[in-house]
């Protein structure tokens, strides 16, 4: 089932004064008689139709969730409205009676416009497209072409978005982009003939639906880790997940149903079923990439690694298995063996699952779903966008202390007499801490690491982690070979997150994109002899 949480709702006048009617001053003309003001036509007067409409947010799966009563307002930008075109066309033979596209500002709100529209009594459907430039532009074309007193084609209701091969609907992980989230809904809605003058204006509150889906996942090392499998996990796979789903919501059941008013916070609501198409809709096993590998004994105990990419999917109806299974993928090219997800027998529109992931010994997984409210801040402000990197802090290297470095390929080879020496920094959030590590890929297990200069001592210790505070940029770190050049390539991999003041920890990309293009991590490598 899914709940829907309130996002903004656009705050329109009920048009019960004429001079609030989005109409030139004489289609608002009441139809009454100037002198005596009585009714000169009840029987085909004018009708102004006013909608109030809600974004509303979501969750799937049954009925046990540890936060069904939350709804938080969006953060991210992607995923709000900012175009709602209307469309409202008879029942009886689909023939248009508007069509307009509004755009709304920050807070939700249509701008120069009131939605109201004049419209005829009768059984309507009315057709809401929120950020249409993200929908198929075929479909758009036909949504565009829609003018008043053609017939709306029947292929409206059975577009769809669709994905090709391993890829998402939507991913924008990688930096802005001008598409949003596209939102539908189709209403049946009755306008009455009027009876009196006062008939003549009239409401329907509806609401609009996000037509995709996505998850977001929190990794924990469990208390008894020994690290007796210490594979860099650098994925994790859902099984199960749709190639398409339809545009407009298909037979979805909604608790309370529509037209219903609701008791739940910002009149949250539930969807208890739904359909999905039965063409060219084959299940796989999505796999979110994560951009950084990670090993789990590189989690500092109760150290929480958070993953919430802006990548989107198809709502997914309940699998053979009766339920979801998650797996890890490890660098070795390895999957973990399967697990249910519990709580989540359906994975509908609209829905944001937060699965979080204790690793045990060997890769063994325990699995918690919450699904929770779309975009609540805690679990999904995209704090990677708050990570300042401080002034000419991108990582350099200092020349004459490594053999070769490629910047197309983010690759650095040491060279095996002398540690290479860098500099690099990251200056805000105030509060925030950051931590390095060398993760090794290829060789002899931690055969590259950190080396400094104990205090103290004065002598060198050497560590495939090292941490600080944020700041200015941090001089002289050293990395260098602990073990002499071996009969095979040794690589590791020099990854950077900052952990925020409020336990959120995010990957920092500290490779200036001018000089290092779209790589994210650079590869230390010893070659062999």
């Amino acid at each position: 089932m899914i709940i829907f949480r309130y996002i903004s709702r656009y705050l329109i006048a009920m048009a019960m004064i004429a001079g609030l009617c989005a109409c030139s001053e004489s289609s608002c003309d009441p139809g009454l008689d100037a002198d005596t003001g009585a009714d000169t036509d009840m029987k085909s007067p004018d009708i102004f139709l006013t909608l109030d409409v809600d974004v509303l947010n979501s969750r799937g799966g049954n009925h046990r969730f540890s936060r069904a009563g939350d709804f938080e307002l969006p953060e991210l930008d992607c995923e709000k409205l900012r175009t709602l075109r209307v469309i409202i066309v008879s029942k009886a033979d689909r023939r248009v009676e508007a069509n307009r596209q509004v755009t709304l500002n920050d807070q939700g709100y249509p701008l120069n416009d009131n939605l109201t529209f004049k419209v005829t009594a009768g059984d309507k459907y009315i057709y809401l497209f929120g950020n249409e430039s993200s929908m198929p532009e075929a479909y758009v074309s036909t949504l565009t072409a829609a003018s008043v007193r053609t017939v709306l084609p029947t292929s409206v209701d059975n577009g769809t978005l669709s994905r090709s091969g391993t890829a998402p609907i939507y991913d924008w992980t990688r930096g802005e982009n001008s598409l949003r989230v596209p939102m539908s809904e189709r209403w049946e809605v009755n306008v009455r003939q009027p009876a009196t003058p006062e008939d003549r204006n009239q409401s329907a509150r509806l609401f609009i639906t996000r037509a995709v889906s996505k998850f977001s996942f929190r990794f924990h090392k469990s208390a008894d880790f020994t690290g007796a499998s210490n594979a860099a996990i650098d994925g994790i796979g859902i099984d199960f997940i749709g190639a398409s789903s339809f545009i407009i919501p298909r037979n979805t059941v909604y608790s309370p149903a529509k037209g219903v008013p609701s008791d739940n916070e910002y009149e949250g609501r539930d969807i208890t079923s739904f359909t999905v198409p039965t063409v060219n809709n084959l299940v796989s096993t999505f796999v979110y990439n994560l951009p950084y590998p990670f090993r789990p004994d590189e989690l500092i105990d109760d150290q929480v690694l958070t993953y919430s990419p802006k990548i989107y999917l198809p709502e997914s109806v309940t699998p053979p298995t009766d339920g979801f299974n998650i797996r890890i993928h490890t660098a070795d090219g390895n999957f973990s063996t399967p697990v249910k997800l519990p709580n989540l027998d359906l994975f509908p529109r609209n829905t944001h699952v937060v699965v979080d992931i204790t690793i045990g010994n060997n890769h063994v997984m325990l699995v918690d779903v919450n699904v929770l409210p779309w975009n609540s801040e805690e679990y999904e402000y995209d704090y990677s966008t708050q990570i300042s990197i401080a002034q000419d802090g991108y990582l350099t290297f200092v020349p004459n202390t490594y053999t070769s470095l490629d910047y197309t390929t983010a690759r650095l080879v040491l060279d095996s007499d002398q540690p290479a020496r860098s500099t690099f920094g990251i200056s805000t959030p105030v509060g925030a801490t950051w931590d390095a590590y060398l993760i090794t890929t290829d060789g002899d297990q931690d055969a590259i690491q950190f080396r400094s200069i104990d205090p103290s001592t004065g002598s060198y210790t050497y560590s495939t982690h090292i941490s600080g505070s944020m700041g200015n940029k941090l001089n002289n770190v050293f990395i260098v070979n602990v073990l002499p050049p071996g009969n095979q390539q040794r690589t590791a991999r020099l990854q950077v997150t900052a952990t925020l003041p409020g336990g959120a920890t995010v990957p920092v990309n500290i490779l200036n994109p001018a000089r290092y293009g779209r790589n994210e991590y650079l590869t230390i490598i010893q070659n062999p002899q």
